[in-house]
């Protein structure tokens, strides 16, 4: 990915924010990537609660349904290629995996919120640029808050 170049301290930080919450990069890298010093990644990071920022915008519910999935996969996997019949233990944590997955669709927390946040904000960004909040901007902002909302009800 290459980087335009900050023009100053201020876009240096808005664009640490960017690769570090949103898009997960680690500090060193966030700081080998902007020409950043550590010690003012450190202050950002620490300053402005952008780990756990970081944390939210990457434990969606999503994220954790897929990596139930993908550890139930690799025990099934492990059995075929062992050519074996599963364990009780195997078993045992399959189903408690499964059951995780059916309770993350049925309960709401932060990782919900955040997830629907970050839509609302591809939302925002789907609007043509210069598109003022008119009526018709308006009307579908909420018409995607009211499929959201109802999406979010068939959950629990």
């Amino acid at each position: 990915m290459e980087q335009k170049k900050p023009q100053n301290a201020r876009d240096n930080k808005l664009l640490a924010y960017e690769l570090f919450v949103n898009n997960g990069l680690k500090a060193a890298r966030v700081c080998d990537t902007l020409g950043i010093a550590a010690s003012q990644m450190s202050k950002w990071v620490n300053g402005g609660g952008w780990q756990e920022l970081q944390e939210a915008m990457h434990t969606t519910v999503e994220n954790n349904k897929k990596t139930n999935l993908r550890l139930i996969a690799d025990i099934h996997k492990q059995i075929k290629s062992e050519e074996r019949v599963i364990t009780s233990k195997e078993a045992d944590i399959i189903l408690k995996l499964a059951n995780a997955n059916e309770k993350i669709d049925k309960k709401a927390d932060l990782s919900h919120y955040v997830e629907v946040g970050q839509q609302f904000c591809e939302f925002l960004k789907s609007l043509p640029d210069g598109e003022q909040w008119t009526e018709e901007a308006y009307n579908a902002m909420l018409d995607f808050m009211s499929h959201k909302a109802k999406e979010f009800s068939y959950r629990r």
